[in-house]
């Protein structure tokens, strides 16, 4: 499996015997000490051990190669793509580069790799401002940033108050507390019903009375047994909580992990801070259950003494349901919000995408049945 980029100089996926030859090109390319270069188990993972991808000779990562050198890279994270009910092959690209003393056409075969050569869907979520002209000019639909779902913990006020004052310059106290208020302000249950953990159930039981509440009525990743497993279950690195509850013969789930934040000290250095809850998969079969699942995980957060929980997710049905729950959703806020980079801790900027080869009108607008969160392609790992 290889093509040639326009100038000549090959375009291939990385023999898994080239661990060493990428560690090294990532180190000194992309960024010093990555969490891939760190953990080869976390690359592995990625690139090699996901369920949608099938050679087992080769990472899916395409490199481009000049005398036998890496002169560039693009990652693919393959996954099967439902479309109410429909699945299409597809894949989230990730870690794109290409030496800027490279010549040719070397970074747009990388780009065209994966839908060119396995005929993939391709889709690019948190794209930075430098290469966001590039996508538009190659006519790659745009989707309005990700919402974000904020909860501080209440017992937690006077933390927040010092942190977002912080990190909202700009913002008065008299904002920063109204946002407390309003954010601080979900209603968790004590007793819940019966919960398992997602280990506990059986594949096909999930398969068949969870994922297929959802899969008719969603665009997304499908979140069948086989890629939960993977992708939390499996996870080199992380402890991902679950929890599934049942409804009336339905299953609802809701993923999460508690993350210690570091923060930079007076010696320049970093060291741990506050612990934040990131919840990865909420999937409830209704209202009732949404707050049950909820609850579960907002308990366990309040006694890791988290100061506050978030959730990405682009789904309306979600982002309505939530907001009658009681938080708080970022594009609805004042200037003030939580920080959404935690290692350090600081405000950043939106998540931004944008999607190739992908025939559905639901890219833009305010009724996305998109289920689509920060645990989709690399958003949610070590930095």
């Amino acid at each position: 499996m290889k093509i040639k980029a326009p100038d000549g100089s090959q375009v291939r996926l990385l023999g898994f015997d080239e661990y060493p030859a990428i560690a090294s090109f990532i180190d000194r390319n992309w960024k010093k000490d990555h969490a891939y270069v760190r953990s080869k188990a976390l690359f592995d993972w990625t690139f090699h051990e996901n369920p949608s991808w099938h050679e087992e000779d080769f990472y899916s990562l395409a490199v481009a190669v000049d005398d036998a050198s890496v002169v560039g890279m693009l990652g693919a994270i393959p996954f099967k793509l439902n479309v109410l009910g429909d699945t299409v092959e597809a894949c989230w690209l990730v870690n794109w580069i290409v030496m800027p003393h490279v010549k040719g056409g070397k970074g747009l075969a990388l780009l065209n790799f994966f839908s060119n050569e396995d005929n993939f869907n391709t889709i690019s979520f948190g794209i930075n401002d430098e290469v966001a002209p590039l996508y538009r000019a190659l006519g790659w639909k745009e989707m309005s940033p990700i919402p974000r779902m904020e909860w501080v913990n209440p017992s937690k006020k006077n933390y927040a108050e010092i942190l977002l004052s912080r990190l909202n310059p700009d913002a008065t106290i008299e904002e920063v507390r109204r946002y407390i208020s309003k954010v601080s302000a979900v209603a968790f249950e004590i007793n819940t019903p019966e919960s398992k953990k997602l280990n506990e159930i059986a594949a096909s039981v999930w398969d068949r009375k969870g994922w297929s509440v959802w899969r008719k009525k969603s665009i997304g990743c499908a979140r069948d047994y086989s890629y939960l497993k993977w992708r939390y279950l499996k996870h080199p690195i992380y402890e991902y909580k679950t929890s599934v509850i049942a409804d009336e013969g339905e299953l609802g789930l809701i993923i999460w992990r508690i993350e210690i934040t570091r923060r930079m000290n007076a010696n320049g250095t970093l060291e741990d801070y506050i612990p934040f809850a990131r919840i990865a998969e909420f999937l409830p079969v209704s209202e009732a259950n949404a707050r049950q699942l909820l609850s579960i995980c907002l308990v366990d957060a309040s006694a890791a003494g988290v100061l506050a929980a978030d959730f990405y997710c682009y789904n309306s049905e979600l982002t309505k349901m939530l907001k009658r729950i009681g938080f708080s959703v970022s594009k609805d806020a004042s200037s003030v919000c939580l920080p959404n980079h935690t290692q350090p801790i600081a405000r950043g900027s939106d998540i931004k995408s944008r999607i190739k080869s992908f025939s559905c009108d639901q890219i833009t607008g305010e009724d996305y049945q998109w289920y689509w969160t920060r645990s989709d392609s690399d958003q949610d790992r070590p930095s």
